[in-house]
């Protein structure tokens, strides 16, 4: 007897973004059991090369959390993290901006 094999799909993760100064962000993960907090900036110079001034900052900031896990997990991330230096490892994130998904 064959069994069907059964996809398990992944919830996304949970993403909490709060504005906490001009440039600074603090964002919590939770994703399963884990839970993960980072403080997050994002430059005046950074927002408007990444997102154009088309998108909420939040809403950006959150994009570019998404996007980095769907690489790595929370873990990985840094605790205190800047998006222009992400921005720089991360092809997709330069790809995405083009295309104005932010």
């Amino acid at each position: 007897m064959k069994l069907a094999a059964h996809r398990i799909r992944k919830m996304p993760a949970q993403i909490e973004v709060e504005q906490i100064g001009d440039h600074e962000f603090h964002v919590r993960v939770s994703d399963g059991g884990s839970e993960s907090s980072h403080r997050v900036i994002m430059r005046a110079e950074a927002y408007d090369e990444i997102a154009g001034g088309r998108a909420d900052v939040a809403r950006t900031v959150r994009r570019a959390i998404e996007l980095l896990l769907s690489r790595e997990h929370p873990e990985p991330i840094p605790p205190e993290c800047d998006l222009t230096i992400l921005a720089r490892f991360l092809a997709e994130f330069d790809r995405a901006r083009r295309a104005a998904t932010l």
